[in-house]
């Protein structure tokens, strides 16, 4: 299947969002941007080259359940509060979770996603689209999605009509 294209609207916030933020960022190849303005039988997330603004990758990806069952209207930077997080993101390391292989996240804007770390969100495998906050991809595209990101590439996660907690 081919990929999906990003509308021009996120495109657009994930590179004015690139440049604000690239004192932050070390991996500068790709980056990534997830669109919950699209419903969650939809694949909204892509890995897109920097450079070239090829898209590398496109795939489902979860949103929480508290946030919405079809469109995520509710976003939350509060530990506790199982809603999925929206901004600026940079990615960390690798490891070995509970989950299978994953990958943290550190929020970049603070009071929006400065608690991911605190609300330990990070990206991991399920075949649920509905998780507690992560970010959970489909086992045979998550490793893909984290080796092509992990340890400093930018991550922006749209949404315009959100109600934050």
């Amino acid at each position: 299947m081919l990929p999906q294209r990003p509308s021009s609207d996120a495109l657009e916030k994930l590179f004015n969002n690139l440049k604000r933020y690239d004192h932050r960022i070390t991996e500068t190849k790709y980056c990534m941007l997830i669109d919950y303005e699209l419903p969650i039988f939809m694949r909204r997330l892509w890995i897109i080259d920097t450079d070239s603004k090829e898209i590398i990758l496109n795939s489902h990806v979860s949103q929480s359940y508290k946030t919405g069952l079809i469109y995520p209207r509710k976003f939350s930077n509060i530990p506790g509060s199982n809603l999925s997080s929206i901004g600026a993101f940079v990615t960390g390391i690798s490891f070995n979770s509970r989950f299978g292989y994953s990958m943290l996240i550190h929020g970049l804007e603070i009071g929006k996603n400065d608690n991911v770390r605190r609300r330990e969100i990070i990206f991991h495998s399920s075949y649920s689209p509905y998780s507690h906050g992560c970010f959970m991809t489909l086992p045979h595209v998550n490793k893909k999605v984290i080796d092509l990101t992990r340890n400093g590439s930018f991550l922006f996660v749209s949404s315009e009509k959100k109600k934050k907690d």
